[in-house]
């Protein structure tokens, strides 16, 4: 997990966990990432909001009890891209206006042949 998020690091501020084994060395990747460790309580899935998302929306393509060994890594680039390609929502004026102007701002550089 540590050589996974180290390289961003600098966006890693906390972690929460459920209380399974993959997070038995969780002072080490705390310390090793200077991010904070939280644990949910357990049965408590709303506590990790945005896991439990994330599960519900690989669940649309990989059905819970399938057998992981069989799917390529040509499979799961296309299933990740079609996650990540998905249309969002936004909760607040402010996410709207950071996400505009951003587009304003690539706009502009592709205008100017800067990309």
């Amino acid at each position: 997990m540590i050589e996974m998020l180290q390289p961003f690091q600098s966006l890693v501020h906390t972690i929460t966990a459920d209380n399974g084994l993959d997070f038995a060395e969780h002072k080490r990747i705390a310390k090793a990432l200077d991010a904070g460790v939280y644990f949910a309580d357990p049965y408590a899935s709303y506590q990790r909001g945005a896991n439990e998302n994330a599960n519900g929306l690989l669940r649309q393509y990989v059905p819970k009890g399938c057998n992981l060994r069989i799917l390529t890594n040509e499979m799961l680039t296309k299933i990740q891209q079609r996650i990540n390609l998905r249309p969002r929502c936004f909760s607040t004026e402010l996410s709207k206006k950071f996400v505009l102007s951003n587009r304003f701002i690539a706009l502009n550089f592709l205008q100017r042949g800067r990309v």
